[in-house]
């Protein structure tokens, strides 16, 4: 064997590996922006914060009556869950990621104010 042939099976387990463990979202969610906060009135109102340390904070979603959830990000892909307090799941969405603003399209939803296909646009507050 040629030594570019030896080099590229050596290099090979190394650039699989490595590629395996990027996530192409890293960087881009609101929880990837420390002391930020995040804001959306239609469909519904939507709120959340992140402190200093990328803790969520002041999060709920008012569907006629203020609900406190927690929010959970896909790893690897762009889903994204909100769960109320008692950790059951409220709605589940797709999303597209920026800097100053993401729009969530939700694909799963229990609750009625929530439906197929709405589209939440949240937006960063200046």
């Amino acid at each position: 064997m040629n030594k570019a042939a030896i080099l590229s099976i050596c290099l090979l387990p190394v650039i699989l590996l490595y590629s395996c463990d990027t996530d192409p979202y890293n960087g881009q969610r609101p929880i990837d922006y420390a002391d930020s906060i995040w804001s959306s009135e239609q469909p519904i109102t939507m709120h959340f914060e992140y402190n200093h340390q990328n803790e969520l904070q002041n999060a709920y979603v008012d569907v006629g009556r203020e609900v406190a959830i927690d929010i959970q990000y896909g790893l690897y892909d762009n889903t994204v869950i909100i769960l109320n307090s008692s950790h059951q799941v409220l709605f589940k969405c797709y999303a597209e990621f920026d800097f100053e603003y993401t729009e969530w399209v939700v694909f799963e939803t229990f609750l009625d104010e929530v439906n197929i296909d709405d589209v939440i646009h949240l937006v960063k507050a200046p």
